[in-house]
């Protein structure tokens, strides 16, 4: 399954199941655009796949507040290890934290496996599945 399958088919499903609403924007916002900041050269998916002045986060989860963000989540393909977004994810939340002054958590998921990362705290570790939004 590739990657825009895995977030539809799988992604959605379970960030719905935890009360986010995938289709309201103020919840959930799908390819969060953001100015790009950092260098990217180790990033595994092409340059041009996203132009030279913008990077797409695959989803940003808000606040109660429709504005404040709480965690990106980088999805990968189901045949990949969630754990190959770890430096892509870390890029965009640094570059959201210099926007918004808010260190967002991470998931890496591919849609079977999920990681939870709190860079504060710890290193990113298995979860069953996304926290709802109070759990954030």
């Amino acid at each position: 399954m590739n990657e825009a399958q895995t977030r539809k088919e799988i992604i959605d499903l379970e960030l719905g199941k935890r009360g986010w609403g995938i289709n309201n924007p103020s919840e959930v916002i799908i390819e969060f655009q953001m100015e790009k900041r950092l260098n990217r050269s180790s990033v595994a998916e092409p340059e041009a796949a996203y132009g030279s002045q913008n990077e797409y986060a695959d989803y940003l989860l808000l606040g109660r507040d429709g504005e404040t963000p709480l965690a990106v989540v980088e999805a990968k393909r189901t045949s990949k290890n969630p754990e190959v977004g770890r430096k892509q994810a870390s890029g965009y939340a640094d570059n959201i934290k210099k926007q918004c002054r808010i260190d967002p958590f991470i998931f890496l998921t591919n849609g079977e496996a999920t990681k939870f990362w709190d860079r504060l705290r710890y290193p990113p570790r298995k979860v069953y599945g996304f926290f709802e939004r109070a759990d954030l």
